[in-house]
This record gives C-alpha cells, sequence and structure tokens, in this order.
C-alpha cells in the first residue's frame, strides 16, 4: 500500500544531501551508497525529521550511526532515548563527579526505580553537566515536575544525593519555555489569539521569573533527553590547510571567538600539541574536544568543516583569537550534550562571539530547553551567538518559492524550526545567517535567498563570493581550501565582520547595533525572506 504521505511514491529514496557525496557513517572518505540520488523534492522534504524516520527508517539509522535503533523523535527532534542530560549548579550535582551507578527513586508511566550510569560529568567553571545512561529508556522524566527531588541512591558505595531531572511546570505553566495553561505563545512562536508580542515580553510568566527552566525562582535543576543535531556536509574536499596552532592566538587576545564545531586541522596535517590530558577542561584556553573529552580539537570530518568556518574568521578579523570547540564528529552528527558543553566553555573562557554553523530541528512551536536556557545565560553575559538558518539543498532558481519558511509548511513541504538559529526571536544576541545568490529578472538580476528562508528568525544573508561547482548560486570562498556552499559558511562571514567591528570598538548593544556596524543595508526584495531585508557581501 502506498504511504500518502510519502513525498516520492514509486521513486527511489532520495539522498537528503541533494547531488552532495553523503557522509560515510564509519569515517573516512565520503560515499555515495546511501540510496538516492536527488529527487530534489524528497531532499527537502528530509529536512523534516518525522518524514525522514517514517519513510526511510534505514537511512534514518545509516545516517545517525550507533543512536539510530535508539532514537525516536520528541517534538519533531531525534533523541536519544536511552540518554537523559542533568544540568544544575555544580555543588548540586558534584555527588555524581566519582561517576559509576545510581537507582533512580522515581516512578513515571514508563519507568520503575532506575538504574543509571554517569556516563559523562563535565564543569567548565559555569553550570555542571551530567550525561546519565540506562537500559531503560530515560526520556519519560522529562515529565516530571521541575521542582520535583528525587533520590539517587549510589549501587557502588560513593555518595548518594538528590537530583531534579524534570522539564514540566505544576498546572503546566510552561517553565519549560513551551506551553501554558492557555497556550497563548509561551513558545515564542505562536498564540491562540495570533498575536505578536515584543522581545521582551517573550518566553516570560506575569512575574518574569525565567521560563528557561534554569533560571527561575522556584529551582535551578532542569533535564531533557540527550538529541541530536547536525551541520550539512558539503561537497567533495580540495585544498590544504595552511593554518599552525600558534596563529590561533593573536594579539587582540582580550577579542575571543569561540567555533563550536568539528575542531581545526592544521598545516602538513600537523595535530594539536596533547599537552596534559589530566588537566581539566576548565583550565585549558586552547580549545577543547567534547565528542573525545580531551584537549585536542583536531578535525577529523571528511569536508574539514570546522576548519573551513574558523579559516573564514581568521580572513575576515586577522585580530581575532579563535578557539576551537569540537563539539560534532566525523559524521557531521553533534549531541545536545555536547553542544551545552561546548556553550558553557566558550562562556567560560571569555569568548565574546561563538560561531555556531549547526542545526537542532523541532516541530513549530517547540524549542529544546536546555538549549534555550544556555542563549540567554549567554545573552545575561552579553555574548553574541551567530547561527546558520539551514540549507534547502540544490534547488533550481524557480524552484526556491516552492519552499516554506522556516517553521512553515506549502502543501506536502514542511521545514521544521531550526535551533539555535531560530531563537533570534526571542533573544537579542542571536545573529541567524542565512545565503544569497543572484537570479534573472527581466535584463537584470536580483538578490534572492537561495538557503532556507524566514522574515521572522533570519537576521541576515550573505551573498556568495565564490565558485559553485554544482549549483547555480554561488558558494562561499574557504580560504586554503575549495569554495562551499551553505549557510554554516555564510555565518562565519558574519562572525569574522562582528569581531572586526569589536575590535575597532564599534557600538554591539542590539541586534540593530551589529548588523549597522558591519555594514548590512536593506534589499525591498528580500524583505519577504529576510528580517528586514538585511544582508551583506561575504569580503
Amino acid at each position: 500500500m502506498t504511504d500518502p504521505n510519502d513525498p516520492n511514491p514509486g521513486k527511489p529514496t532520495p539522498n537528503p544531501y541533494g547531488d552532495k557525496p553523503s557522509p560515510n557513517p564509519s569515517g573516512g572518505k565520503p560515499t555515495t551508497d546511501l540510496p538516492g540520488p536527488s529527487d530534489r523534492e524528497g531532499a527537502v522534504e528530509l529536512l523534516n525529521p518525522q518524514t525522514f524516520l517514517r519513510n526511510f527508517p534505514d537511512l534514518f539509522t545509516q545516517i545517525y550511526g550507533e543512536f539510530g535503533k535508539t532514537v525516536k523523535l520528541l517534538g519533531g527532534t531525534p533523541i536519544i532515548i536511552h540518554e537523559y542530560i542533568l544540568v544544575d549548579d555544580e555543588p548540586k550535582l558534584r555527588f555524581m563527579n566519582q561517576k559509576g551507578r545510581y537507582q533512580l527513586k522515581v516512578i513515571t508511566s514508563e519507568l520503575i526505580d532506575p538504574v543509571v550510569t554517569v556516563k559523562r560529568y563535565t564543569f567548565c567553571g559555569g553550570k555542571a553537566l551530567v550525561l546519565l545512561t540506562s537500559e531503560s529508556p530515560l526520556d519519560s522524566l522529562y515529565a516530571l515536575p521541575l521542582k520535583k527531588r528525587i533520590q539517587a541512591v549510589s549501587l557502588d558505595g560513593h555518595e548518594s544525593g538528590i537530583i531534579k531531572p524534570g522539564g514540566t511546570a505544576p498546572a503546566g505553566k510552561g517553565q519549560d519555555g513551551n506551553t501554558n495553561t492557555s497556550g497563548k505563545g509561551q513558545d515564542g512562536d505562536s498564540s491562540t489569539s495570533g498575536e505578536d508580542t515584543s522581545i521582551s515580553g517573550r518566553n516570560t510568566n506575569t512575574s518574569g521569573s525565567g521560563q528557561d527552566g534554569n533560571t527561575n525562582t522556584s529551582g535551578k535543576g532542569q533535564g531533557y533527553s540527550n538529541c541530536m543535531g547536525y551541520s550539512r556536509p558539503g561537497q567533495t574536499l580540495s585544498g590544504t590547510p595552511h593554518m599552525n596552532q600558534e596563529d590561533l592566538v593573536k594579539k587582540d587576545s582580550c577579542l575571543k571567538v569561540a567555533v563550536l564545531d568539528s575542531g581545526i586541522s592544521f598545516k602538513n596535517g600537523k595535530l594539536f600539541d596533547p599537552g596534559n590530558d589530566r588537566v581539566p577542561c576548565r583550565d585549558v584556553s586552547a580549545g577543547w574536544d567534547f565528542v573525545e573529552d580531551d584537549n585536542r580539537p583536531d578535525d577529523t570530518q571528511t569536508n574539514r568543516h570546522g576548519t573551513r568556518v574558523a579559516n573564514v574568521i581568521r580572513l575576515v578579523c586577522p585580530e581575532a583569537t579563535i578557539i576551537p570547540v569540537r563539539i560534532s564528529n566525523e559524521q557531521n552528527r553533534c549531541t545536545l550534550y555536547d553542544v551545552l558543553c561546548g556553550l558553557e566553555y566558550a562562556a567560560q573562557q571569555g569568548a565574546r562571539i561563538i560561531n555556531a554553523s549547526w542545526v537542532f530541528p523541532t516541530d513549530k512551536g517547540i524549542y529544546i530547553p536546555l538549549l534555550q536556557a544556555s542563549l540567554r545565560r549567554l545573552a545575561y553575559r552579553g555574548i553574541l551567538v551567530v547561527c546558520a538558518s539551514g540549507n534547502v539543498g540544490n534547488l533550481k532558481p524557480d524552484e526556491l518559492d516552492r519552499v516554506p519558511h522556516i517553521g512553515e509548511r506549502i502543501k506536502k513541504w514542511r521545514v521544521p524550526m531550526q535551533w539555535p538559529a531560530c531563537s533570534s526571536v526571542d533573544l537579542e544576541n542571536i545573529i541567524s545567517v542565512t545565503a544569497i545568490g543572484f537570479v534573472p529578472d527581466g535584463s537584470a538580476t536580483r538578490r534572492v535567498v537561495c538557503e532556507l528562508r524566514s522574515n521572522r528568525y533570519i537576521s541576515v544573508g550573505v551573498v556568495a563570493n565564490g565558485r559553485d561547482q554544482i549549483g547555480e548560486f554561488g558558494s562561499f570562498i574557504t580560504p586554503d581550501l575549495n569554495d562551499f556552499r551553505g549557510t554554516s559558511f555564510a555565518a562565519p562571514y558574519v562572525t569574522g565582520h562582528i569581531a572586526k567591528a569589536m575590535h575597532c570598538g564599534a557600538d554591539l548593544s542590539s541586534r540593530a547595533a551589529v548588523l549597522k556596524a558591519i555594514g548590512a543595508v536593506r534589499d525591498k526584495d528580500l524583505k519577504k525572506q529576510i528580517s528586514g531585508g538585511m544582508w551583506i557581501d561575504a569580503r
């Protein structure tokens, strides 16, 4: 029987990476043995993880590797059901630093006193983060009330303690930043009346007590399932990195830019100096690898995604000190736990700007509470986060208008929310970025957004400055390596210009001030695709 929701009935399974080689789940060189080519409609449709999992479960499992068989969707986000994250003030979680096994004294609809193992404990100097794993699915812990305190009893003779893993406020009042009893827009996205609230009014209750679940007055602990995000792989690699480790630190050592990505690779294949492996991340300022949990954030991703991002920032603002923070693996996958650790680390190391060229998808009206809480803490500290907004694949110019805005649907195509880029609607410190190309317009040309678009969530577009070998809109120059397309490489141009403006002492007190400082201008043709129609050249 034909699935009525199948975007390609009777057609080969499309490749979610468009016409580009797909990543090899076992690492190494890219492979083209995943099903597909390139039905363009299928590539766009697979932006939606629900369609991906429903129609192509084998491909979904292959893309998500070891977690593919234990992933389910929560609010449109792929979550790892046997892993759960705790975030709290360090003294409250310190007892778990010895790791080991604990029995949680709790009963939910799916759990009775589960036994968990502390897989990771991370303290970078801000919040403490714990990653629990269990043979039992742990995702139902999120249904516990925020204030719910449960015992974690050590099974190894270590110290026991109290944790607060829940994410749901009493009476459903939206402490998770998603829902309230009336449904009036606590998610920062929609309300029953369709009203559009102000930035300062979003995600706050009547007393202003911190709907992010970590800064509320009722209690600071919160948990959430570990989940999966990704960065776009891109096309085939060519070129050789020319950067050395000493090139990361510049004269303006106070102007620190953290690159949360796949790491950095150096000239002649040189790796990071291993230093002292026993030193914790909070005592290492040169960068950290949260995938392997060591002090060598080497870029082993097939196309050197993180290296390209860092090279663009270095090109635009050579005065900046770059802090490489590895949060994504060889297959372009990142987990929420590693991202949260990376954000905490960047803040504690004094980063003033963070580049985030990766996304976590969710359904409309849903976001990831722990990620939003972390971004809000960065906002309190005045740290800017520049985010890629996601890509559409290799479409023709006349197909672009058929692609929905972020979070919207047009017929069978539905584009999920893209986090952290969509946090720009709530937080002034988030600058979300898309890519711009040109299309014919009579005897002239006009600018058009050639990746994901939204006149609500996207702050600025960047006009491509390189040659696109597989598409029609141009790509971005990534120094020392071949040109790449996608918002992953538009974002670091914005990051670099913000760093340059910061170095020159420009006013960066608001998003509008930031856009002015980097020379963004309006284009009436872009106003329906980007908030305010703002754009800059990649230069």
